[in-house]
């Protein structure tokens, strides 16, 4: 069984490695090359392992760049969207970070305001706003950024409850407590979203842009 699983791996990562969807700048492309990098990490036994992680880091941190606007907002305006790429941005740092591999200082920093916007616009009931092509439950949102933050970017976390079953098995090497993180009011363009101070998440309300 385990043969068959890593036959069945070494295909698909063949696959991606050949197909990637560089034509569509988007989450897709985003989310493929961190696939692709995440299989040559954690397989170096295959013998494309090296390519995978070189390839797949160098596109994802370009996809950085260009899709994730320099206040933290991903490019596509959805809420859904931009919570999938943070989630999955923030995996693919700690599985670097767990393997002594370095992390662009640009990249920390933009994942950095990519969980701080993520933060602002969540509900109290941990909900979004559906914003662009989104909605309430999608699987690729596995991580939580915004209680993650504080044990991967050293910075207080939102006061929540005991660490659910995703959060330790992200960030087990490192531990993690909840504590309080006070949010002071923000006014993010675009959409035009004012999210309340406080130490919980507040609702997000929208706002009227200034004319120009």
């Amino acid at each position: 069984m385990c043969l068959i699983f890593l036959k069945g791996l070494l295909t698909l990562a063949r696959h991606l490695a050949a197909r990637m969807e560089y034509h569509a700048a988007n989450n897709h492309l985003f989310l493929e090359a961190k696939a692709l990098a995440f299989c040559g990490v954690l397989f170096p036994e295959f013998k494309e392992a090296t390519q995978w992680r070189e390839t797949g880091l160098q596109v994802l941190w370009e996809q950085v760049d260009k899709q994730v606007c320099s206040d933290g907002v991903h490019a596509e305006r959805s809420a859904l969207y931009h919570r999938a790429v943070t989630s999955e941005l923030l995996e693919m740092v700690v599985l670097l970070d767990n393997n002594d591999l370095p992390v662009p200082k640009r990249v920390i920093n933009r994942l950095d305001k990519m969980i701080e916007f993520d933060l602002h616009i969540t509900k109290p009931d941990g909900t979004i706003p559906l914003l662009g092509d989104s909605a309430l439950i999608d699987n690729y949102a596995r991580f939580s950024g915004r209680c993650e933050q504080a044990t991967l970017l050293d910075r207080l976390k939102l006061t929540g409850s005991d660490p659910d079953e995703e959060r330790v098995w992200l960030l087990a090497r490192k531990g993690s407590s909840p504590t309080q993180h006070k949010v002071a009011p923000r006014l993010i363009s675009p959409p035009g979203l004012l999210r309340r101070g406080g130490t919980s998440p507040c609702a997000a309300a929208k706002v009227k842009q200034p004319s120009t």
